[in-house]
């Protein structure tokens, strides 16, 4: 195991640098074997303060593509986020390509409501489909007109996936 601590960008630590990369795969296979998924934060390579935050065992565990988050946005929500997408799928919901998915998680919710709709499209992630989940801005705006850097999570999807 690496102790190294090789800093990408912006300060940020790599786990893979940090603990070596045979490390970081053990962890995903550890986790997947408990849960079914595991979850990855990379940092957008741009510095722009971008997060992709994807899954990995979805195809297997729900029969359904993996997600994907890329906005600046704490960490943890986007985890928490991503539970509730979990919950909502073991309660029978099949996640599809332009769907509109009710989460309950007050901290995305930019009105202080208790529920949010997400949106749901398909995109690439390093080769391979998933859904990228579009979190609406501060006026409940899902496409990419949405103000305040959320029309972000748009970045690298061609304008008809709207």
């Amino acid at each position: 195991m690496s102790n190294n601590r090789y800093k990408h960008g912006r300060d940020q630590n790599c786990d893979c640098c940090k603990h070596g990369m045979e490390a970081v795969l053990k962890a995903d296979h550890d986790a997947i074997a408990k849960q079914g998924w595991t979850a990855h934060v990379v940092r957008d390579d741009e510095n722009t303060g971008l997060l992709n935050y994807h899954t990995h065992g979805f195809v297997d565990m729900f029969g359904c593509d993996d997600i994907q988050f890329y906005i600046n946005a704490d960490p943890v929500d986007l985890h928490t986020l991503a539970w509730r997408i979990v919950e909502s799928i073991e309660a029978g919901t099949k996640p599809t390509n332009g769907m509109v998915l009710k989460v309950i998680y007050e901290i995305a919710s930019p009105t202080g409501k208790s529920d949010v709709g997400v949106k749901l499209i398909e995109t690439d992630e390093s080769g391979r489909r998933v859904l990228r989940v579009i979190l609406p801005d501060h006026g409940g705006c899902l496409d990419r007109n949405a103000r305040d850097g959320f029309a972000d999570q748009w970045h690298g999807m061609a304008p008809e996936l709207e």
